[in-house]
């Protein structure tokens, strides 16, 4: 059974072969339009317009009576119907332009949209990595401060536990150490005799030992003294020699007031 589309291939074929098989061309248009085609599709098929087609299956109608479909039209007629052939075909071309021009607008407005999106994706990246690097910035400054708090009340404690630890020698007490000990780099044994046995009796007076007397910094210290000590004990003979020299004079006898608890003779040894 011959379809649709084989009798409409077969009719076009006959057409474009000559007026001769204008006839059964027109049979199988007319067998395709019985098949349910429509005069428009069968155009489209064969390559003319509604009106040819229409015209073809009324010259089968009336019993092919002229010798061609069109035997009563002048060819002023004939040549209008090629002018709405053509123009139709021009005008499917035309609506097949415009609609590949439409897919391109589009398409180009599709790329341009998926172009922003990139953009503002982009951006919105970057502004969640400017606020994460802001946080860490201000995190890090928050530390640092604590930090900073933490070092100052260290020092600061630091600072009063030295304070606490230190006893303030005033007035004439302190000169009087303060002359006798720079008096123990003499080079008279005498006078660093005398020196040290000043310095000894203002360190009994305040009621202190020499390691409270001379504070220390920090424990470290320790350290560095017990480096220096065998010098202190060849210092040591030397004030033994001067102590017994003085022993021997009896003008430095030393004569204390408990009234006003000071060594008067002192400050005489030390002029």
């Amino acid at each position: 059974m011959t379809t649709v589309a084989e009798l409409l291939s077969r009719a076009k074929h006959l057409i474009d072969s000559g007026l001769n098989s204008w006839r059964a061309a027109t049979e199988d248009m007319a067998a395709a339009k019985a098949k349910g085609a429509t005069q428009r599709q069968i155009a489209e098929v064969v390559g003319m317009s509604s009106s040819w087609v229409h015209q073809m299956l009324k010259w089968r109608e009336y019993g092919y009576q002229d010798a061609t479909p069109f035997g009563r039209q002048s060819r002023a007629s004939r040549h209008r119907a090629k002018a709405g052939q053509a123009a139709d075909q021009n005008k499917s071309k035309a609506d097949q332009s415009d609609t590949g021009r439409d897919k391109a607008q589009a398409a180009a407005a599709s790329a341009r949209a998926k172009a922003a999106q990139a953009e503002a994706a982009k951006a919105r990246a970057e502004a969640e990595r400017a606020t994460d690097e802001a946080m860490r910035a201000k995190v890090e400054a928050v530390r640092e401060r604590i930090k900073a708090e933490r070092a100052y009340a260290e020092a600061r404690a630091a600072g009063a536990r030295f304070h606490e630890s230190v006893f303030v020698v005033e007035g004439r007490a302190r000169d009087l150490l303060v002359k006798a000990l720079g008096m123990l780099g003499s080079d008279q044994a005498g006078e660093r005799a005398s020196a040290a046995l000043v310095a000894e009796r203002q360190r009994a007076k305040l009621g202190m030992t020499w390691d409270e007397l001379i504070v220390r910094w920090n424990d470290n210290d320790s350290d560095e003294i017990d480096d220096d000590d065998e010098d202190l004990d060849d210092d040591d003979e030397d004030l033994d020699d001067g102590e017994e020299d003085l022993d021997d004079d009896d003008s430095e006898k030393i004569y204390y007031d408990d009234s006003e608890e000071i060594y008067y003779d002192d400050a005489e040894l030390l002029a």
